[in-house]
Protein backbone atom coordinates (compact mmCIF):
# COMPACT_ATOMS: atom_id res chain seq x y z
CA UNK A 1 0.00 0.00 0.00
CA UNK A 2 1.42 3.21 -1.24
CA UNK A 3 2.95 5.53 2.28
CA UNK A 4 1.76 9.29 2.78
CA UNK A 5 5.26 11.17 2.72
CA UNK A 6 5.93 13.98 4.83
CA UNK A 7 6.43 16.59 1.74
CA UNK A 8 3.22 15.48 0.49
CA UNK A 9 1.80 16.48 3.99
CA UNK A 10 3.89 20.02 3.98
CA UNK A 11 2.32 20.64 0.32
CA UNK A 12 -0.99 19.99 1.32
CA UNK A 13 -0.85 22.57 4.49
CA UNK A 14 0.41 25.23 2.51
CA UNK A 15 -1.72 24.40 -0.18
CA UNK A 16 -4.38 24.84 2.58
CA UNK A 17 -3.95 28.04 4.08
CA UNK A 18 -5.68 30.10 1.54
CA UNK A 19 -8.79 28.38 1.65
CA UNK A 20 -8.72 28.57 5.38
CA UNK A 21 -8.12 32.30 5.64
CA UNK A 22 -10.92 32.82 3.15
CA UNK A 23 -13.24 30.25 5.10
CA UNK A 24 -12.50 31.92 8.08
CA UNK A 25 -13.60 35.43 6.77
CA UNK A 26 -17.01 34.26 5.37
CA UNK A 27 -17.33 32.81 9.02
CA UNK A 28 -16.70 35.52 10.81
CA UNK A 29 -18.49 38.04 8.23
CA UNK A 30 -21.90 36.09 9.26
CA UNK A 31 -21.12 36.17 13.12
CA UNK A 32 -19.31 39.21 14.14
CA UNK A 33 -22.58 40.59 14.95
CA UNK A 34 -23.17 37.68 17.52
CA UNK A 35 -20.00 37.25 19.16
CA UNK A 36 -17.92 40.30 19.28
CA UNK A 37 -15.01 37.96 19.44
CA UNK A 38 -15.58 37.13 15.39
CA UNK A 39 -14.46 40.59 14.67
CA UNK A 40 -10.80 39.70 15.85
CA UNK A 41 -10.92 36.44 14.25
CA UNK A 42 -11.70 38.34 11.07
CA UNK A 43 -8.80 40.27 11.13
CA UNK A 44 -6.81 37.88 11.64
CA UNK A 45 -7.38 35.70 8.76
CA UNK A 46 -6.94 39.31 6.69
CA UNK A 47 -3.55 39.20 7.99
CA UNK A 48 -3.04 35.79 7.60
CA UNK A 49 -4.18 35.55 3.94
CA UNK A 50 -2.52 38.76 3.05
CA UNK A 51 0.68 37.31 4.59
CA UNK A 52 0.27 34.63 2.16
CA UNK A 53 -0.04 36.41 -0.51
CA UNK A 54 3.13 38.05 0.32
CA UNK A 55 5.20 35.00 1.18
CA UNK A 56 3.51 33.67 -2.54
CA UNK A 57 4.83 36.87 -4.51
CA UNK A 58 8.01 36.18 -2.43
CA UNK A 59 8.70 32.76 -3.56
CA UNK A 60 7.52 33.12 -7.51
CA UNK A 61 10.74 35.91 -7.53
CA UNK A 62 12.56 34.00 -5.76
CA UNK A 63 12.60 31.24 -8.37
CA UNK A 64 12.91 33.92 -11.42
CA UNK A 65 8.84 33.28 -12.32
CA UNK A 66 5.70 30.85 -11.89
CA UNK A 67 7.00 28.65 -14.30
CA UNK A 68 10.25 27.94 -12.82
CA UNK A 69 7.98 27.64 -9.38
CA UNK A 70 5.90 25.39 -10.71
CA UNK A 71 8.55 23.21 -12.58
CA UNK A 72 10.05 22.90 -9.20
CA UNK A 73 7.31 21.81 -7.04
CA UNK A 74 6.41 19.04 -9.96
CA UNK A 75 10.30 17.58 -10.22
CA UNK A 76 9.88 17.19 -6.48
CA UNK A 77 6.39 15.69 -6.28
CA UNK A 78 7.76 13.45 -9.32
CA UNK A 79 10.81 12.61 -7.56
CA UNK A 80 9.19 12.14 -3.78
CA UNK A 81 7.10 9.71 -5.29
CA UNK A 82 10.04 7.68 -6.87
CA UNK A 83 11.45 7.43 -3.91
CA UNK A 84 8.58 6.06 -1.91
CA UNK A 85 7.87 3.89 -4.58
CA UNK A 86 11.55 2.27 -4.42
CA UNK A 87 11.39 2.38 -0.51
CA UNK A 88 13.86 5.32 0.00
CA UNK A 89 12.76 6.23 3.11
CA UNK A 90 12.33 7.18 7.12
CA UNK A 91 9.36 5.20 8.53
CA UNK A 92 7.51 7.50 10.71
CA UNK A 93 4.58 5.87 11.42
CA UNK A 94 2.20 2.95 9.69
CA UNK A 95 1.18 4.94 6.66
CA UNK A 96 3.48 8.30 6.96
CA UNK A 97 7.26 8.28 6.02
CA UNK A 98 9.91 10.75 5.40
CA UNK A 99 12.14 10.86 2.03
CA UNK A 100 15.23 12.16 1.54
CA UNK A 101 15.37 16.54 1.28
CA UNK A 102 15.28 17.79 -2.45
CA UNK A 103 17.05 21.08 -3.86
CA UNK A 104 16.11 21.96 -7.06
CA UNK A 105 17.82 24.70 -9.09
CA UNK A 106 15.63 25.58 -11.85
CA UNK A 107 18.11 28.53 -12.97
CA UNK A 108 21.38 26.13 -13.07
CA UNK A 109 19.23 22.91 -14.15
CA UNK A 110 20.18 21.15 -11.51
CA UNK A 111 18.78 18.58 -8.44
CA UNK A 112 20.04 17.04 -5.34
CA UNK A 113 18.86 14.73 -3.40
CA UNK A 114 20.61 14.17 0.00
CA UNK A 115 21.05 10.57 1.03
CA UNK A 116 20.34 10.66 4.53
CA UNK A 117 21.58 7.61 6.27
CA UNK A 118 23.21 4.51 4.84
CA UNK A 119 19.52 2.60 4.08
CA UNK A 120 18.67 5.38 1.74
CA UNK A 121 22.15 5.55 0.28
CA UNK A 122 22.01 1.82 -0.62
CA UNK A 123 18.16 2.06 -1.87
CA UNK A 124 19.16 4.80 -4.50
CA UNK A 125 22.06 2.95 -5.50
CA UNK A 126 20.34 -0.26 -6.27
CA UNK A 127 17.26 1.80 -8.23
CA UNK A 128 19.53 4.66 -9.42
CA UNK A 129 18.34 4.24 -12.97
CA UNK A 130 15.15 4.02 -11.93
CA UNK A 131 15.58 7.49 -10.02
CA UNK A 132 17.93 9.38 -12.58
CA UNK A 133 15.47 9.38 -14.83
CA UNK A 134 12.69 9.76 -12.67
CA UNK A 135 11.35 13.40 -14.03
CA UNK A 136 8.35 14.92 -15.25
CA UNK A 137 7.95 15.19 -19.48
CA UNK A 138 9.40 17.08 -21.61
CA UNK A 139 12.55 17.00 -18.73
CA UNK A 140 15.60 14.96 -20.11
CA UNK A 141 18.76 13.95 -17.72
CA UNK A 142 21.81 15.26 -19.59
CA UNK A 143 24.40 13.77 -16.15
CA UNK A 144 23.13 11.58 -13.10
CA UNK A 145 26.05 10.63 -10.15
CA UNK A 146 26.27 10.16 -6.47
CA UNK A 147 28.90 12.89 -5.34
CA UNK A 148 32.68 11.85 -3.45
CA UNK A 149 31.08 12.40 -0.21
CA UNK A 150 28.45 10.06 -0.92
CA UNK A 151 26.16 11.96 0.78
CA UNK A 152 23.99 12.94 -2.56
CA UNK A 153 22.34 12.31 -6.24
CA UNK A 154 23.26 15.05 -8.38
CA UNK A 155 21.15 15.30 -11.72
CA UNK A 156 21.54 17.45 -14.06
CA UNK A 157 18.28 18.17 -16.74
CA UNK A 158 17.59 20.23 -19.84
CA UNK A 159 14.21 21.24 -20.38
CA UNK A 160 13.07 20.31 -23.72
CA UNK A 161 10.19 22.06 -23.38
CA UNK A 162 11.55 25.85 -23.99
CA UNK A 163 13.44 26.70 -26.85
CA UNK A 164 17.04 27.50 -25.53
CA UNK A 165 18.54 27.27 -28.82
CA UNK A 166 21.30 30.41 -30.04
CA UNK A 167 19.87 32.85 -32.43
CA UNK A 168 22.46 34.11 -34.94
CA UNK A 169 20.99 37.61 -36.29
CA UNK A 170 23.70 39.24 -37.77
CA UNK A 171 27.57 37.86 -39.04
CA UNK A 172 29.22 39.70 -35.88
CA UNK A 173 27.07 37.55 -33.34
CA UNK A 174 28.10 34.59 -35.24
CA UNK A 175 32.10 35.89 -35.17
CA UNK A 176 31.74 37.26 -32.00
CA UNK A 177 30.33 33.95 -30.09
CA UNK A 178 32.51 31.73 -31.78
CA UNK A 179 35.79 34.24 -30.78
CA UNK A 180 34.79 33.94 -27.29
CA UNK A 181 35.68 30.34 -27.01
CA UNK A 182 38.77 28.66 -26.77
CA UNK A 183 41.55 28.10 -30.21
CA UNK A 184 40.47 24.15 -30.22
CA UNK A 185 36.84 24.46 -28.97
CA UNK A 186 33.59 24.16 -31.28
CA UNK A 187 29.84 24.96 -30.27
CA UNK A 188 27.03 22.46 -29.98
CA UNK A 189 24.41 24.31 -29.08
CA UNK A 190 23.74 27.08 -25.77
CA UNK A 191 24.99 25.00 -23.03
CA UNK A 192 27.14 22.40 -24.97
CA UNK A 193 30.86 22.76 -25.96
CA UNK A 194 33.70 20.18 -26.99
CA UNK A 195 37.28 20.88 -27.59
CA UNK A 196 39.97 19.27 -29.83
CA UNK A 197 42.63 19.24 -27.29
CA UNK A 198 39.96 16.43 -25.28
CA UNK A 199 38.63 14.63 -28.22
CA UNK A 200 39.59 14.36 -31.93
CA UNK A 201 36.97 13.36 -34.14
CA UNK A 202 33.09 13.55 -34.69
CA UNK A 203 30.77 11.16 -36.14
CA UNK A 204 26.95 12.60 -36.97
CA UNK A 205 24.34 11.11 -38.79
CA UNK A 206 20.67 11.92 -38.94
CA UNK A 207 18.10 11.11 -41.91
CA UNK A 208 17.49 14.29 -44.83
CA UNK A 209 15.82 17.00 -43.13
CA UNK A 210 16.92 16.18 -39.89
CA UNK A 211 19.38 19.39 -39.80
CA UNK A 212 22.64 17.58 -39.53
CA UNK A 213 24.08 19.13 -43.06
CA UNK A 214 22.65 22.58 -40.86
CA UNK A 215 25.20 21.74 -37.86
CA UNK A 216 27.78 20.56 -40.00
CA UNK A 217 27.80 23.80 -41.82
CA UNK A 218 28.21 25.86 -38.59
CA UNK A 219 31.15 23.31 -37.18
CA UNK A 220 33.10 24.11 -40.82
CA UNK A 221 31.93 27.55 -40.48
CA UNK A 222 33.00 27.91 -36.96
CA UNK A 223 36.48 26.12 -37.71
CA UNK A 224 37.25 28.77 -40.27
CA UNK A 225 36.46 31.81 -38.05
CA UNK A 226 39.07 30.72 -36.24
CA UNK A 227 41.50 29.81 -38.95
CA UNK A 228 41.82 25.89 -38.63
CA UNK A 229 43.17 24.28 -42.28
CA UNK A 230 39.69 22.89 -43.02
CA UNK A 231 39.67 20.12 -45.83
CA UNK A 232 35.74 19.11 -46.87
CA UNK A 233 35.37 15.81 -48.51
CA UNK A 234 32.08 16.25 -50.76
CA UNK A 235 31.58 13.63 -53.01
CA UNK A 236 27.93 14.69 -53.81
CA UNK A 237 28.55 18.44 -54.31
CA UNK A 238 26.73 20.19 -51.70
CA UNK A 239 29.39 22.17 -50.17
CA UNK A 240 30.51 24.21 -53.00
CA UNK A 241 29.38 27.92 -51.25
CA UNK A 242 32.93 26.76 -49.32
CA UNK A 243 35.55 26.85 -52.45
CA UNK A 244 37.11 30.07 -52.22
CA UNK A 245 37.63 29.72 -48.19
CA UNK A 246 38.95 26.51 -48.10
CA UNK A 247 39.54 22.62 -50.12
CA UNK A 248 36.98 21.26 -51.35
CA UNK A 249 37.46 17.28 -53.06
CA UNK A 250 34.87 16.16 -55.08
CA UNK A 251 36.35 13.51 -57.32
CA UNK A 252 37.80 10.41 -56.25
CA UNK A 253 41.07 11.01 -57.09
CA UNK A 254 40.87 14.94 -55.08
CA UNK A 255 39.50 12.95 -52.55
CA UNK A 256 42.32 10.58 -52.45
CA UNK A 257 45.25 13.47 -53.27
CA UNK A 258 43.10 15.34 -50.19
CA UNK A 259 43.60 12.57 -47.37
CA UNK A 260 47.10 11.50 -48.95
CA UNK A 261 48.26 15.38 -48.14
CA UNK A 262 46.31 14.98 -44.70
CA UNK A 263 48.97 11.71 -43.34
CA UNK A 264 51.25 13.46 -44.77
CA UNK A 265 51.07 16.46 -42.79
CA UNK A 266 50.68 13.89 -40.14
CA UNK A 267 53.80 12.22 -40.51
CA UNK A 268 55.78 15.81 -40.68
CA UNK A 269 53.57 17.21 -37.45
CA UNK A 270 54.82 13.61 -36.06
CA UNK A 271 58.26 13.99 -37.14
CA UNK A 272 58.62 17.48 -35.85
CA UNK A 273 57.06 16.41 -32.51
CA UNK A 274 58.80 13.85 -31.40
CA UNK A 275 61.62 15.68 -29.54
CA UNK A 276 59.01 17.52 -27.86
CA UNK A 277 57.34 14.42 -26.63
CA UNK A 278 60.00 13.13 -24.95
CA UNK A 279 59.90 15.94 -22.55
CA UNK A 280 56.06 16.47 -22.54
CA UNK A 281 54.33 13.26 -23.44
CA UNK A 282 51.27 15.11 -23.52
CA UNK A 283 52.33 18.03 -25.96
CA UNK A 284 50.05 18.75 -28.62
CA UNK A 285 50.45 20.04 -32.10
CA UNK A 286 48.79 23.42 -31.07
CA UNK A 287 50.92 23.92 -28.44
CA UNK A 288 53.98 23.89 -30.72
CA UNK A 289 52.39 26.23 -33.13
CA UNK A 290 50.40 24.25 -35.82
CA UNK A 291 46.69 25.38 -36.26
CA UNK A 292 44.19 22.52 -35.99
CA UNK A 293 43.72 20.56 -39.69
CA UNK A 294 39.63 19.73 -39.64
CA UNK A 295 39.11 16.88 -42.48
CA UNK A 296 35.01 17.13 -42.79
CA UNK A 297 33.52 14.07 -45.05
CA UNK A 298 30.17 14.02 -45.90
CA UNK A 299 27.79 11.61 -46.85
CA UNK A 300 30.69 8.73 -46.78
CA UNK A 301 28.10 6.46 -47.65
CA UNK A 302 27.38 7.91 -51.12
CA UNK A 303 31.75 7.70 -51.59
CA UNK A 304 31.51 4.42 -50.31
CA UNK A 305 28.20 3.30 -53.11
CA UNK A 306 30.22 5.45 -56.08
CA UNK A 307 31.45 2.28 -57.67
CA UNK A 308 34.81 3.03 -56.69
CA UNK A 309 36.59 -0.66 -56.58
CA UNK A 310 37.61 -2.24 -53.33
CA UNK A 311 41.11 -2.03 -53.86
CA UNK A 312 40.90 2.00 -54.01
CA UNK A 313 38.23 1.71 -50.98
CA UNK A 314 40.25 -0.08 -48.40
CA UNK A 315 42.94 2.79 -49.35
CA UNK A 316 40.94 5.27 -48.46
CA UNK A 317 39.37 3.28 -45.22
CA UNK A 318 43.15 2.73 -43.97
CA UNK A 319 44.00 6.01 -44.49
CA UNK A 320 40.77 7.59 -42.15
CA UNK A 321 41.96 5.12 -39.78
CA UNK A 322 45.38 6.05 -39.37
CA UNK A 323 43.64 9.64 -38.89
CA UNK A 324 41.47 8.92 -36.40
CA UNK A 325 43.98 6.65 -34.30
CA UNK A 326 46.95 9.08 -34.64
CA UNK A 327 45.84 12.58 -35.01
CA UNK A 328 44.49 13.57 -31.91
CA UNK A 329 48.03 14.04 -29.99
CA UNK A 330 48.90 16.02 -34.19
CA UNK A 331 45.73 18.09 -33.62
CA UNK A 332 44.32 16.40 -37.35
CA UNK A 333 40.69 15.94 -36.78
CA UNK A 334 38.25 13.55 -39.01
CA UNK A 335 34.17 14.88 -38.96
CA UNK A 336 32.11 12.17 -40.60
CA UNK A 337 28.87 12.86 -41.65
CA UNK A 338 26.55 10.07 -43.21
CA UNK A 339 22.57 8.78 -42.73
CA UNK A 340 23.26 5.88 -40.93
CA UNK A 341 26.67 4.46 -39.03
CA UNK A 342 26.38 0.28 -39.25
CA UNK A 343 28.95 -1.90 -39.64
CA UNK A 344 27.92 -2.39 -42.85
CA UNK A 345 28.37 1.23 -43.87
CA UNK A 346 31.43 2.48 -42.16
CA UNK A 347 34.59 0.68 -40.57
CA UNK A 348 33.92 -0.25 -36.83
CA UNK A 349 37.32 0.87 -35.89
CA UNK A 350 37.10 3.94 -37.00
CA UNK A 351 33.28 4.98 -36.05
CA UNK A 352 34.96 3.96 -32.25
CA UNK A 353 37.53 6.35 -32.37
CA UNK A 354 35.23 8.82 -33.12
CA UNK A 355 34.18 10.05 -29.37
CA UNK A 356 31.64 12.91 -30.57
CA UNK A 357 28.99 11.15 -31.86
CA UNK A 358 26.16 12.72 -32.81
CA UNK A 359 22.28 11.77 -34.04
CA UNK A 360 19.63 14.47 -35.56
CA UNK A 361 16.15 14.08 -35.85
CA UNK A 362 14.11 11.29 -34.59
CA UNK A 363 16.30 7.77 -34.95
CA UNK A 364 14.48 4.27 -34.25
CA UNK A 365 16.38 2.55 -31.07
CA UNK A 366 18.34 0.36 -33.91
CA UNK A 367 20.38 2.97 -34.74
CA UNK A 368 20.65 4.67 -31.46
CA UNK A 369 22.29 1.80 -30.24
CA UNK A 370 24.42 1.56 -32.99
CA UNK A 371 25.62 4.81 -32.29
CA UNK A 372 25.60 4.94 -28.82
CA UNK A 373 26.11 1.50 -27.72
CA UNK A 374 23.52 -0.61 -26.71
CA UNK A 375 21.26 0.01 -23.47
CA UNK A 376 22.82 3.51 -23.47
CA UNK A 377 20.04 5.56 -24.95
CA UNK A 378 18.20 7.97 -22.69
CA UNK A 379 14.73 7.88 -22.97
CA UNK A 380 13.84 11.25 -24.92
CA UNK A 381 9.75 12.45 -23.86
CA UNK A 382 9.69 14.31 -26.85
CA UNK A 383 9.88 14.21 -30.54
CA UNK A 384 12.71 15.81 -32.10
CA UNK A 385 12.05 19.00 -34.49
CA UNK A 386 14.52 19.82 -37.32
CA UNK A 387 18.10 20.81 -35.71
CA UNK A 388 17.74 18.82 -32.32
CA UNK A 389 18.91 15.78 -31.60
CA UNK A 390 21.44 13.55 -29.56
CA UNK A 391 24.97 13.60 -28.48
CA UNK A 392 27.52 11.80 -26.65
CA UNK A 393 31.07 12.83 -25.49
CA UNK A 394 32.94 11.79 -22.12
CA UNK A 395 30.10 9.09 -22.03
CA UNK A 396 26.80 11.32 -21.45
CA UNK A 397 24.14 11.30 -24.05
CA UNK A 398 22.05 14.31 -23.93
CA UNK A 399 20.39 16.44 -26.26
CA UNK A 400 21.08 19.47 -28.36
CA UNK A 401 19.28 22.35 -30.11
CA UNK A 402 21.64 23.66 -33.44
CA UNK A 403 21.99 27.29 -33.61
CA UNK A 404 19.50 29.21 -35.79
CA UNK A 405 21.22 31.67 -38.50
CA UNK A 406 18.76 34.32 -39.88
CA UNK A 407 21.43 36.10 -42.28
CA UNK A 408 22.51 34.29 -45.60
CA UNK A 409 25.26 32.52 -45.04
CA UNK A 410 27.25 33.61 -47.72
CA UNK A 411 27.71 37.10 -45.88
CA UNK A 412 29.61 34.77 -43.59
CA UNK A 413 31.51 33.18 -45.92
CA UNK A 414 31.88 36.66 -47.27
CA UNK A 415 33.35 37.79 -43.86
CA UNK A 416 35.82 34.74 -43.78
CA UNK A 417 37.50 35.21 -47.58
CA UNK A 418 37.97 39.19 -46.76
CA UNK A 419 39.74 38.25 -43.92
CA UNK A 420 41.79 35.68 -45.53
CA UNK A 421 42.57 38.31 -47.70
CA UNK A 422 43.60 40.84 -44.90
CA UNK A 423 46.00 38.23 -43.17
CA UNK A 424 47.37 37.10 -46.34
CA UNK A 425 48.01 40.55 -47.58
CA UNK A 426 49.77 41.71 -43.96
Amino acid sequence: MRKTTVTEIKRGALLGIAPFALALIFIANDLRNVLPVFNWIRTFAYILLCLYIIWVIYIIKKHGGTYNLFLKNNIINWLDDSLESVGAYVPLSDDIVKTPSIHVDTINRSIIINLENLYIRKKVEAYFDVLSTALPRNLSVEKAWIDKSQNNLVIEYQDLSKDTRIIYRTVNDFVERTTKTLKTELILDRYHYFELKKLNGLLIVGSSGSGKTYLLQQLILQALIKKWDVSIIDYKRTYQMFEDVCNVAYKVEDIIHTLEQAIDELHKRQEYMDYYLRSNPNALAVDCGYDVKFIVIEEYLALVNSGIDKKTLDKIEKMLLELVTTGRQMNITLCMCMQVSSSQTLNTSIRANLPVKICMGNANRTILETLFGIGNVPKIPTKMDIGEGLATYDYDIFPIKVPSILFDYTELIAYIQNTKEDSTSD
